[in-house]
């Protein structure tokens, strides 16, 4: 039987703005473990754009583009077309939102997305705070 290791490399940094056992805050560190460094995480405005940017810096070490509440699904749709455009080979494109951002305000992002059939991870935590 294969045994399963994360690696030892952190992509999620100590000083990130998470409150004391946040869920979704583990979710990122072993989603980020496992992806890897070629990863571009998208997320809109929500708690984790207070988690991951403390300001003047990121908490993630890998890009981060932050968008509005509602177009989680747009933007990784578009960070996709770039990456391909681009011929970048390997990069792995990740939108992480929250209930409210997916499954209300966030609907029509996450179904244009799934139309275009857009090679991506979408990550939707329940925090049960929308």
């Amino acid at each position: 039987m294969a045994k399963l290791t994360l690696p030892d490399t952190e992509r999620m940094y100590a000083g990130h703005a998470a409150c004391p056992g946040c869920g979704p805050a583990l979710a990122m560190r072993l989603l980020l473990k496992g992806l890897g460094p070629s990863t571009v995480v998208s997320i809109p405005a929500c708690c984790w754009t207070v988690i991951a940017t403390p300001y003047p810096t990121t908490a993630l070490g890998v890009a981060l583009l932050d968008n509005p509440i509602e177009s989680t699904g747009a933007s990784i749709s578009g960070l996709r077309a770039a990456a391909d455009a681009l011929g970048l080979r390997g990069v792995q494109v990740v939108g992480f939102a929250g209930d409210g951002g997916t499954a209300d305000i966030g609907l029509q992002s996450l179904s244009g997305m799934l139309e275009r059939r857009t090679n991506a991870i979408y990550v939707m935590y329940d925090n049960e705070g929308y």
